[in-house]
């Protein structure tokens, strides 16, 4: 002989069923319009706008002239301040100096760089230096990213930025 079973019925699994997937449905939208997530502009669905390669290689060249006259603006200020924060590294050990390292942490700032690995290869190709290179003579070679992060751990920001500033 069997024993009975205590498993409820189908009907009953059925109507528990529909209740805890509603009770789901009602808690998501809920959290969904409780978290008000910030919307994307979509992709515009248009061809490009430049019918040559000069074309665009002008618009790149102006947009980069713009920004170079911003940056000839604030850079020269913003490195003589960069220049007054005291060495944390050993100056036998240096390989960059310390505003070389912290305009390369800038960079990878301004060039919106999501890790230090994407900063390794996108700020290391050959043409990213030489252009570099015409906006710093001096400048030899850029640093790598571990450097930068191995300086700022050594940094006390707090007292460098209020020094900075005062």
């Amino acid at each position: 002989m069997s024993k009975p079973s205590h498993r409820p019925p189908r009907e009953a699994r059925k109507t528990h069923h529909a209740k805890v997937k509603a009770a789901h449905q009602s808690l998501a939208h809920e959290q969904g319009a409780s978290l008000a997530l910030p919307k994307r502009p979509s992709v515009s669905n248009t061809l490009c706008r430049y019918r040559t390669p000069a074309e665009e290689q002008a618009a790149r060249e102006e947009a980069g002239a713009a920004q170079l006259a911003a940056y000839r603006c604030v850079l020269p200020q913003l490195l003589k301040k960069l220049a007054k924060i005291p060495e944390p590294r050993q100056p036998k050990k240096l390989k960059h100096k310390l505003t070389v390292v912290l305009l390369y942490g800038l960079l990878m700032c301004v060039f919106q760089m999501a890790s230090r690995r994407e900063a390794n290869a996108e700020l290391s190709k050959p043409v990213f230096l030489s252009t570099l290179q015409q906006l710093f003579p001096d400048l030899e070679t850029l640093p790598h990213a571990d450097t930068l992060n191995r300086v700022l751990a050594r940094l006390e920001v707090e007292q460098q930025i209020s020094a900075l500033f005062d």
